[in-house]
């Protein structure tokens, strides 16, 4: 077991503040993930037209990706939304392929701004060209303040309890009908946007949005605050020159790996890597199972789908669990986090954080029916985005992802 890639990443780190301060990172770190948000102007689309523009715009940024960094580094859905560059570091030696040029910029925000218009358009447009169609364009018109029995025929996840022979509903069946027969198909997922909004009749969905956005906020900074504190209490202190020369080899390192306990304060960021794994994809996989309860099963589906592929890529790097095991124990052991658990930890968040947080920005209104399932889905989405912007950060910002594929 190996522990090249934490060092390096440290120094980094500390180059970085000794350049540009203290707070310029944490602004970059901030940016990130606002620019990953602004991708999310799709999903606000998607809502009122149809889910088409979703995958549309993933195959953009991924024919984007393929031809700039080449098709295996493409897999990675990390690298369909950030270009490969440093703002704070430019190191030749990780310069491997072209750069992202004007056009991609041109393409990637044009098609953001693009969305964010035809969202506009269709929330102003919609409920006119409804208003002329049927009486009941109003959606607190449609929806009753008591479940009723009379809607076999609506989408499942429209339902309460919709396994049951008994399943009921606050949607009236004849409302949904005659707005998805007055628009075209392209534009009908505007009545899905209405008809889940028949659910705050029963409690208060911004209230609930409000508070379990403001809670995994918390749990992010807390996160962000324990882990500036923690480098008051380094003592490691590194020769810029002797560093690059030398190129983390193994026996500087495992010097460092002695047999001596290491503190408190090391084991608790060995454990802060671990359990943040853990809680991401333990709310991913729940969300697998509140699609099935709230009658959503395409996305409990591709939800799968998106965290089976993360497990059958452990699997094929060899040892799987009993390796993750191992190497976090070793971490513990040392107080210090091994290459293969950074990898592990790194690999989650370049293929199942991306593509989980689109999903479940997506379908969070479907799921409004139920109040649990809402807060669990707001919290994974927040791990999600604190996930993307650590692994843009590191890989890119810190210029490590060299280094991470030598180790590979």
């Amino acid at each position: 077991m190996s522990f090249q890639l934490l060092p390096r990443q440290e120094f980094r780190s500390a180059l970085v503040e000794l350049h540009h301060g203290c707070c310029w990172p944490r602004i970059v770190y901030a940016l990130l993930m606002i620019d990953f948000l602004s991708h999310l102007t799709i999903v606000m689309l998607a809502w009122q037209s149809t889910i088409l523009v979703l995958p549309a715009y993933l195959l953009v940024h991924l024919a984007m990706a393929v031809y700039i960094l080449g098709a295996k580094e493409a897999l990675a859905p990390l690298f369909w939304f950030f270009p490969r560059r440093s703002t704070l570091l430019n190191l030749r030696e990780d310069i491997t392929g072209p750069t992202h040029s004007k056009w991609w910029y041109m393409i990637s925000y044009g098609l953001r701004l693009a969305m964010l218009a035809g969202f506009l358009v269709c929330s102003a447009v919609m409920p006119l060209k409804l208003k002329k169609i049927n009486t009941l364009w109003k959606i607190h018109e449609s929806c009753s303040q008591t479940a009723h029995h009379d809607c076999e025929s609506l989408p499942a996840w429209l339902k309460q309890a919709w396994w049951s022979s008994g399943a009921t509903c606050f949607v009236h069946f004849e409302w949904y009908q005659s707005c998805l027969g007055g628009l075209p198909w392209w534009l009908q997922a505007y009545c899905d946007s209405d008809a889940a909004t028949c659910f705050a009749s029963s409690y208060d969905l911004s209230s609930l949005l409000c508070i379990s956005i403001s809670l995994s906020l918390m749990l992010m900074l807390l996160r962000r605050l324990l882990s500036w504190i923690g480098r008051c209490f380094q003592t490691d202190t590194y020769d810029s020159l002797d560093f690059e020369e030398r190129g983390l080899t193994g026996p500087s390192l495992q010097a460092d790996a002695s047999e001596e306990a290491p503190d408190l304060w090391a084991q608790a960021r060995v454990y802060r890597v671990i359990l943040l794994l853990f809680l991401d994809l333990f709310t991913d996989a729940m969300g697998v199972v509140q699609y099935v309860f709230t009658g959503n099963l395409s996305f409990a589906v591709i939800s799968a789908a998106i965290l089976s592929t993360f497990l059958v890529q452990q699997v094929r790097g060899g040892g799987g669990w009993f390796r993750f095991k191992e190497e976090s124990l070793e971490s513990l052991k040392v107080g210090k986090v091994t290459d293969g658990l950074q990898i592990t930890s790194l690999s989650q968040q370049l293929v199942v954080a991306p593509l989980q947080l689109f999903l479940q920005s997506y379908s969070v209104e479907f799921v409004s029916s139920s109040s649990l399932v809402l807060v669990s889905l707001s919290l994974s989405m927040l791990l999600s985005l604190v996930s993307v912007a650590d692994a843009a950060y590191t890989l890119l910002e810190l210029d490590l992802m060299l280094h991470i594929r030598r180790l590979r």
